[in-house]
């Protein structure tokens, strides 16, 4: 056990909170506990840097916060708050002593207003960055830490493509603080490429294919569905934000410029680039045969017009019914 940690809790001991008037509080460095009417207490903070103070409340005991769980929310408002310092003046302190889980914390808020992917860098993040690297300060973090986190995601079968991923947002992160502090050191920056090893696109067969279609027919939505996945190669996002006026049945082509990513529709693709597909004569039955029933709005719609949250809750049902259960996900209609 450590020296501080044995004084933090000598400080804040029952013993401590026992004697204590009502209204009082106990202080261990801007950490405080004070005292209620009903003999628990509220754990609050007071912090100071550079002449700025920022007082706030994290807890109460009769909510279940620990003293643990104070200490690291203290740390974590006291971070933040050292962020918020320096973004108001400017480059003249260093953030190496910033808490990871911070600086991630400030890079998904940038990441949710500025990028159509923010729920992947989320995921990505809780799952793989901030188990480990939460409680690290910048500075802590090195190339041979990162290394080790590449080397366990190997270890458990990850695809390199995904390792990739995790390592670029981890350095987006750290490029993200260095717009407030030039100084911080990239860690994720030099490291050894890592080499993939050539993977088997997965494809449906034509019998399933078949089956597929043959299921959803009694539902000409979702039949054209499965048509713009297999027969023009869209991605789901883009088959759920498809707009009957973008399907041009006299010229034979579709006009892709929108997309639905996490359920809300944005006005581009994955690429950022409007892009043009021809019909082929496959796909112009069904879309004809869609169209003398339903030809404005989106051409995948719910009962009241608006589009679909995802693709693969649908799909599923379709092969559940087609008795495909166990077969590939709605992407793998593209590589077909």
């Amino acid at each position: 056990m450590s020296k501080n940690k044995t004084k933090n809790e000598s400080v804040f001991s029952g013993d401590a909170k026992k004697k204590l008037p009502v209204g009082k509080e106990l202080n261990d460095g801007g950490l405080i506990w004070r005292k209620l009417k009903d003999g628990t207490g509220v754990w609050r903070c007071d912090i100071k840097i550079n002449g700025a103070r920022k007082k706030a409340t994290i807890g109460r005991e009769r909510d279940h916060i620990t003293l643990s769980q104070a200490r690291t929310e203290y740390e974590l408002i006291k971070s933040k708050f050292r962020l918020d310092q320096q973004k108001l003046v400017g480059n003249s302190a260093s953030l190496s002593d910033l808490l990871f889980s911070v600086a991630a914390r400030d890079f998904l808020e940038h990441s949710k207003v500025q990028h159509d992917d923010y729920v992947h860098n989320e995921t990505r993040m809780r799952i793989h960055l901030s188990p480990i690297l939460a409680d690290m300060t910048l500075a802590s973090i090195t190339p041979a830490k990162i290394e080790g986190i590449r080397t366990s995601m190997l270890k458990r079968d990850y695809a390199v493509s995904m390792i990739r991923k995790v390592t670029a947002l981890l350095s987006v992160v750290f490029e993200h603080a260095r717009k407030q502090d030039p100084s911080l050191v990239n860690p994720a920056r030099g490291l050894s490429k890592l080499r993939s090893s050539p993977k088997e696109i997965e494809t449906f067969s034509r019998k399933e294919t078949d089956i597929l279609l043959a299921g959803a027919q009694d539902f000409t939505g979702m039949q054209s569905m499965l048509g713009l996945g297999l027969f023009a190669g869209l991605r789901a996002g883009e088959v759920i934000g498809l707009d009957w006026k973008d399907v041009d049945l006299d010229h034979n082509y579709l006009t892709i410029r929108q997309s639905v990513v996490s359920g809300k529709l944005k006005p581009s693709t994955k690429s950022g680039h409007i892009r043009y597909v021809p019909i082929s004569q496959s796909l112009k039955v069904i879309l004809d045969r869609h169209s003398k029933v339903k030809n404005t709005g989106f051409v995948i719609s719910n009962e009241s017009g608006n589009h679909y949250y995802q693709v693969q809750s649908l799909f599923n049902r379709l092969k559940k019914k087609s008795g495909l259960v166990d077969s590939l996900g709605f992407h793998s209609l593209r590589h077909t």
